[in-house]
């Protein structure tokens, strides 16, 4: 029993175990790569630091000075960019604009056409090109705020972050333009913002740091905010072309929400293409907007969607139902879209 426990195969002492190579493999690293203390090793980065530094070191020239003195100005470039009012509209004032609008009112003269006739497709076609002037109309308006949010903080700088709708920002500009002595009470506000809203824009003028406005720049100002307000009702009168044409745009999408909720959809989606492209938990939440609890219960928040609350399934549906019946008309406002596309 000794001897058999004694006896290995020939080679066995010589042979190198995985686990070997392993140990071998450390003590070379080891011998290659000394081990250091954490202070040579900041050390050495430093050195290494200093000599790239000194490597990458470019001769002077005059250029560093005129870098230096070329600070970007932000508030100084966005005033030049905005400079021209022109470069910030394409549609208003064009006559493409004025063309279709003329037709328009022709087609709302005329009553509401019969399928498969001239007329008809001339409606079909005069709404889809609607639809998309809608959605370029929207990008001027929001490119004419920005303008008139950026040229008069100076004078009201506080005021942009008490009114957060860009028309009642655009309306208050209007009504206060350079409040002599940053008395606001002078200026009636009745009808463009809510009571307490008017007392907070009151107060808080009195105290502004803001100054007065050159009188060129004032002028600017308000033809910009005019022009937001023409773009708008452009806009709104578009809407409600669409709105009364929508049984031959989308008419499976109308009869389940409504022309209205149709027309407010496809607006906000930026055409019935883009509509059915849509899954239904995106429609479900356009036109949502945020709710602000301010720490209180959200209980009686109700149901947290968009404007397809609006459409008379969801509305005439009992409170506990309303969750559900968002959800089932979204499912079927996407396959419809899909049908009418």
């Amino acid at each position: 029993l000794i001897g058999v426990q004694n006896c290995r195969p020939r080679g066995a002492r010589g042979t190198i175990r995985p686990e070997d190579n392993d140990v071998l493999i450390e003590r070379q690293r080891m011998e290659l790569y000394p081990v250091q203390s954490l202070t040579d090793q900041y050390l050495a980065d430093l050195d290494d630091l200093a000599d790239s530094d000194g490597d990458d070191v470019a001769p002077a020239s005059g250029d560093e000075d005129m870098d230096e003195d070329k600070e970007f100005d932000e508030d100084g470039a966005a005033t030049s960019a905005s400079k021209d009012l022109s470069s910030l509209t394409r549609l208003y004032g064009s006559k493409s604009l004025g063309d279709h609008v003329f037709l328009i009112e022709k087609s709302i003269a005329r009553s509401t056409p019969m399928p498969y006739t001239e007329e008809h497709k001339e409606d079909y076609d005069l709404v889809c090109k609607s639809n998309d002037i809608v959605y370029e109309l929207e990008q001027e308006t929001v490119a004419l705020t920005t303008f008139v949010r950026q040229a008069y903080s100076p004078r009201f700088p506080e005021l942009e972050s008490l009114i957060q709708n860009n028309l009642d920002y655009v309306r208050t500009v209007l009504r206060l333009r350079n409040v002599p002595g940053g008395d606001a009470t002078q200026v009636d506000l009745t009808g463009v913002l809510p009571s307490a809203t008017i007392m907070v824009v009151t107060v808080t003028a009195t105290t502004t740091s803001g100054k007065e406005l050159p009188q060129e720049a004032l002028d600017k100002l308000t033809i910009a905010a005019e022009q937001v307000l023409e773009l708008e009702a452009t806009r709104l009168k578009l809407l409600d072309y669409i709105e009364s044409r929508m049984n031959i745009l989308a008419p499976n999408l109308t009869v389940i929400v409504g022309s209205k909720v149709a027309a407010q959809m496809m607006a906000m989606a930026g055409g019935l293409q883009e509509l059915s492209r849509m899954p239904a938990c995106n429609v479900q939440m356009m036109g949502a907007k945020r709710k602000v609890s301010n720490g209180m219960s959200t209980a009686a928040l109700g149901v947290r969607a968009g404007v397809i609350v609006q459409c008379p399934v969801v509305v005439n549906s009992p409170p506990e139902f309303q969750k559900k019946a968002v959800k089932l008309v979204s499912a079927k406002c996407t396959l419809a879209a899909r049908v009418d596309a």
